[in-house]
């Protein structure tokens, strides 16, 4: 692995609200590029960092890394962000670090920075369709050995790869290999906007009262992911020289 005093660093999560805390831990951050799922380009710790949007699913994601790797070579490219648990040992809010998607030497820098508690590693499944219940990631699970699962990963670091850049993939579980998505995905996520249905969530919502405690215990641990990846990431990134 490339490693300089000074070093671009990509970071690409799917949408906005999952990389809103680290971008409040950059320094000078700028938004860069338009459209719905801007970049951001700051600094962390002696790093540039470049924050990527690829948006929700395989394709938009491919897509997204083929256009960071053209305008851009960067020393390290970390694909995180959100999760579904796989392993029912693995509890929400846990940091997954994906062995089958990261390069050896940053697994290691990984580890070091963020030592056991909470950490888990393993294999990371990308899948083309959220998996919203116990009986699907429990099939997915037996299916592939994975530990966790996204919609994006793979994807990402298969383009990495072929342009030769170096990878960390890491992500934090929403939800657990035992917990159903309490309001079915197509229902509060617009596709092709790639942004949240806010009126049908609540038209749901309102409709089905007896998931509101389930629905508000998952935006509870999303929060707490979000924070968890924020910390996660800085002290990676910090521990990177």
């Amino acid at each position: 692995m490339r490693k300089t005093a000074r070093m671009l660093i990509a970071v690409t999560f799917a949408l906005p609200d999952e990389s809103k805390e680290l971008v409040h831990e950059l320094r000078h951050p700028g938004a860069t590029g338009s459209g719905a799922l801007p970049s951001v380009l700051g600094n962390l710790g002696p790093h540039e960092i470049l924050i990527i949007h690829t948006g929700v699913g395989k394709k938009r994601a491919q897509a997204a890394a083929e256009r960071l790797l053209q305008d851009y070579t960067p020393g390290l490219l970390i694909s995180s962000g959100f999760a579904g648990g796989l392993d029912p040992a693995i509890p929400a809010r846990s940091v997954v670090l994906a062995q089958n998607l990261s390069d050896a030497a940053m697994l290691q820098t990984a580890r070091t920075a963020l030592g056991s508690h909470g950490v888990f590693e393993g294999l990371l499944t990308t899948t083309e369709m959220t998996l919203e219940t116990a009986a699907e990631k429990a099939m997915c699970a037996r299916d592939t050995n994975g530990i966790a699962v996204d919609m994006e990963s793979a994807e990402i670091v298969k383009v990495a790869r072929a342009h030769r850049v170096p990878t960390l993939t890491i992500r934090v579980v929403t939800d657990s290999a035992t917990e159903p998505l309490p309001v079915p995905f197509p229902v509060w996520f617009d596709e092709q906007k790639q942004q949240p249905k806010v009126g049908a969530l609540l038209k749901y919502l309102l409709a089905n009262p007896a998931v509101i405690p389930d629905f508000a215990r998952f935006v509870g641990n999303v929060n707490g992911a979000r924070r968890v990846m924020t910390e996660a990431l800085v002290r990676i990134i910090e521990a990177i020289c």
